[in-house]
């Protein structure tokens, strides 16, 4: 090989080798770059919110996770269809935020509501040039959106309730200006609104309150301008003061710092309270002259247990003399004194110490003292501030013989009643016996099984048999009153058709009735439903109605048996179908002379005075209407849906 082609390899060599090299730098460059951009794109992919990059063109040439994410699809369909996050939100395309920050070389911002996650979502799209390139990316605001919007309305709560406030308050912003008043405050300074809707600065406010005369005369008013202009810097705790107006008025000023920058000035107008303390300083003094004048004996103690005050009626209610109290004696010395009316006790000096201790070291209690002369005396102790005691005595001897005398009676009241119950409860049982022994003989006589009897002798009979009848439902009338008025009775409560009710005691009375009154009349709603009651004592006591109300109806004359319902109640009426109903409201006995017409007419009133009871035990009342010169009357029972309020209890009672 010549030495020119020895030097022409051996720079073919080197060319090799060198191109070699080289490419070994740019693959490892590369590879530094690709895993640059593999870890550039997964923090992309971490991040939370939207990152987006577009080229030329403003086509969408890479985006993060967060961003396919947002528009609720994967990354090869975005790719694939273009989709933009701001499309229809910000623009038609989504690119016209992207075009004007490549048109003004400037970040471009803007907010709008998307749907993302099927929820509504305010973002803050921005939008940021890189030479020819735009880089984008997207803020999630809806929570700062809502926490201003709640701050907003705080914010106007907060105004809504000191507009509401009798006190005066204004608040000037840290650029001393007037920001807030309240109506109280236009209503104290007897200002307009409109003057004070620019703003004013606090000294121009100052000045307009000047003119107007209702602020306080200062000599040096100027000086006084600047020291509220200084409280803007300087105040640093609630300061306050009063204010004298010229009209008379006395105001409590507050000046207090505001939280969100500035002062807050309150004022309130504490001449009636200035007034009122005045008021109340004399009445005390009139007060403390009036115990001279009172009825009562007073005895003011100081700590050291001496007698600092007392009235004239406590020197003739324990005997004591005016020079023996001037000298202030102590408490042991006025027990000595008195202790010939305290009640005998074993052990005097104990009780005197006892005594002693509780002027002493008082506490606030009452009690009753029975003194040996008979007298009865409330006394009350009350500890007074200065560690003294306050006692008081009233004499009560008199209203002691009256309620002792009045309790006897009672008692004696009560032992009568119970004895009359006894007594009814004994003879109607004494008087059942008999009864039916002749109510079962008059059935045997009846039944012919001694013979047959003649019609007078039939006749008799019957009118034996009904009467047997009658005096045995008198007699279970008295041990119902009886079992009523010692409180025995319990009624069995349940649910109980009101329109059922009404046809049973109209069947009953027909058959009573029959040929000697006026016919009954039905008339209820179907629709009325039901009541808790105990259906047999509520029939027993409509019958016994409709039976003293029939007796004083005209010859002839239908007698009406009625039901409505009134909201919670039930309104059972009986008489003239003609009648006006008595109003519901108030039921009461209105007959006058205590019902005479009817207990004169109607079985001696048993059954009138019976039904009455059952209707009040369950909850009722009745109303009677009768007029002592007219023919006629009408009776209304108002009977609760829901039953009597004390059911249980008589439930409870009726078992016991």
């Amino acid at each position: 090989m010549t030495r020119e082609g020895l030097i022409v390899a051996l720079a073919a060599a080197i060319v090799i080798v060198v191109l070699a090299v080289l490419l070994w730098r740019a693959r490892a460059a590369f590879r530094t770059k690709a895993k640059e951009a593999e870890r550039l794109r997964a923090i992309l992919d971490d991040l939370p919110l939207p990152v987006w990059w577009r080229g030329r063109g403003l086509g969408l040439e890479g985006f993060n996770r967060a961003y396919s994410r947002a528009l609720d699809s994967d990354r090869e369909t975005v790719l694939r269809e273009g989709s933009e996050l701001g499309a229809g939100a910000i623009d038609e395309d989504g690119k016209d935020l992207a075009d004007r920050a490549l048109r003004t070389n400037m970040p471009q911002s803007k907010s709008h509501y998307v749907v993302s996650g099927g929820t509504r979502r305010l973002l803050e799209f921005t939008e940021t040039p890189q030479g020819e390139d735009v880089t984008g990316y997207a803020v999630d605001v809806t929570a700062l959106e809502e926490v201003q919007s709640e701050l907003a309305q705080h914010i106007a709560a907060h105004a809504d309730v000191l507009e509401s406030l009798a006190t005066a308050i204004a608040i000037f912003g840290p650029d001393r200006r007037l920001k807030f008043f309240n109506t109280a405050f236009l209503t104290l300074w007897r200002v307009e609104a409109e003057p004070l809707r620019g703003e004013p600065m606090i000294g121009e406010l100052m000045e307009y309150l000047r003119e107007r005369r209702v602020l306080p005369e200062y000599v040096d008013f100027p000086a006084f301008k600047r020291e509220q202009e200084g409280l803007f810097t300087s105040l640093i705790e609630t300061a306050e003061r009063l204010l004298h107006t010229p009209d008379g008025r006395t105001l409590r000023r507050l000046v207090t710092p505001h939280p969100m920058g500035g002062l807050m000035y309150i004022f309130e107008d504490v001449t009636d309270r200035l007034s009122l303390e005045r008021s109340y300083n004399t009445l005390i003094e009139v007060q403390q002259e009036s115990l001279n004048n009172l009825y009562e004996g007073v005895a003011v103690f100081g700590g050291d247990g001496r007698l600092r005050l007392w009235n004239p009626i406590l020197i003739s209610m324990w005997g004591l003399d005016d020079t023996f109290l001037d000298g202030e004696p102590h408490i042991a010395d006025i027990l000595e004194r008195t202790s010939g009316l305290f009640p005998e006790a074993a052990d005097w000096p104990a009780l005197k110490q006892r005594l002693i201790v509780r002027v002493t070291e008082p506490q606030a209690h009452a009690g009753r003292l029975e003194r040996i002369d008979g007298s009865v005396l409330d006394y009350a102790c009350v500890a007074l501030p200065d560690g003294g005691c306050f006692l008081s005595y009233i004499d009560v001897t008199d209203s002691v013989r009256v309620q002792r005398a009045l309790e006897e009676r009672a008692f004696a009241l009560e032992t009568a009643d119970r004895v009359k119950t006894e007594f009814i409860s004994n003879v109607s049982y004494e008087l059942r016996t008999p009864l039916n022994a002749i109510a079962g003989f008059s059935e045997i006589l009846g039944d012919t099984h001694f013979g047959p009897l003649n019609d007078r002798q039939r006749e008799y009979l019957a009118s034996i048999t009904n009467a047997s009848k009658q005096l045995m439902a008198l007699i279970d009338d008295i041990l119902d009153l009886a079992t009523i008025d010692a409180g025995y009775m319990a009624l069995d409560l349940s649910a109980v058709d009101v329109g059922e009710v009404l046809e049973a005691v109209g069947d009953l009375t027909r058959e009573r009735l029959e040929g000697e009154h006026a016919p009954i009349e039905i008339d209820c709603p179907d629709d009325i439903g039901e009541i808790v009651a105990d259906g047999a004592r509520l029939r027993q006591a409509l019958v016994n109605l409709v039976y003293n109300v029939t007796s004083e109806a005209p010859g002839g004359r239908p007698v009406a048996l009625s039901a409505r319902r009134v909201k919670k109640d039930i309104l059972v009426t009986v008489g003239d179908p003609a009648d006006d109903e008595p109003e519901a409201a108030g039921l009461q006995f209105l007959v006058p002379g205590g019902n005479d017409r009817f207990i004169r007419r109607s079985d001696t009133g048993l059954g009138l005075a019976l039904t009455r009871s059952l209707i009040e035990l369950h909850g009722g009342e009745v109303n009677l209407k009768a007029q002592p010169d007219q023919p006629g009357a009408h009776a209304v029972c108002r009977l609760p849906v829901g039953g009597p309020v004390g059911e249980v209890a008589a439930k409870d009672r009726g078992a016991a």
